[in-house]
């Protein structure tokens, strides 16, 4: 997983914590299903800066792509907050982090043609580190990442995290090639197991004894 500041420059999870508090990843199980692969910070980067509105909207910015890197168009994502509707469907297959409640997720809506869809926040998202953030995000009712702790930083104009899902599939491995050396024993050895069987059903000479 990547993660890049407001200025797209790379960081570490470290570095995340301490600008947005704690997160939570609850990983998807082996197999196919769908991986966090970047989280991007959205904040007002010129917050001495007099201006009508804040440079960053009260949204999570979610985005899909399929395994060949395209938009993953039409796919809903699930948005957590305690008090979210009751969605026993929303539920992820591998289950949720310690500290969530079971089934609650809104379905805000579904991916467009290039992958986007925008979670909107209210007031209560707002959160103070080192408290965490109420709401989790993850793809609806699939194998997904799931990642508790967002919402807008108290105190700013909407600080946030924009996520990137990216989908996994299982390829089927490789075969390993056998080295040349064990290719030429295996000859020798079904070589002169023939030889041996062909002596075993060769029929024996013929004696005359005068």
């Amino acid at each position: 997983m990547k993660i890049y500041d407001e200025y797209g420059i790379e960081r570490n999870w470290a570095w995340l914590e301490r600008e947005f508090g704690p997160l939570v990843i609850h990983p998807a199980m082996p197999g196919p299903g769908w991986r966090l692969v970047e989280v991007h910070a959205d904040r007002n980067i010129k917050p001495d800066r007099v201006q009508a509105a804040p440079l960053a909207a009260p949204t999570v910015m979610v985005k899909a792509r399929s395994a060949d890197g395209r938009p993953a168009v039409d796919l809903w994502i699930a948005w957590y907050w305690p008090d979210a509707p009751e969605n026993p469907q929303a539920m992820p297959v591998n289950g949720l982090p310690a500290g969530m409640r079971p089934n609650r997720a809104d379905q805000p809506g579904i991916t467009n043609l290039n992958g986007d869809v925008g979670l909107a926040m209210g007031p209560g998202a707002y959160y103070a580190p080192p408290a965490i953030g109420p709401h989790a995000v993850w793809v609806w009712g699939q194998n997904s990442d799931v990642l508790l702790g967002l919402g807008m930083k108290a105190g700013t104009d909407h600080d946030h995290l924009n996520l990137v899902f990216e989908q996994s599939v299982v390829d089927e491995p490789a075969p390993q090639p056998i080295p040349t050396a064990e290719v030429l024993a295996r000859v020798e050895r079904i070589a002169a197991l023939c030889a041996e069987i062909r002596c075993l059903l060769s029929p024996a000479p013929h004696v005359v004894i005068d």
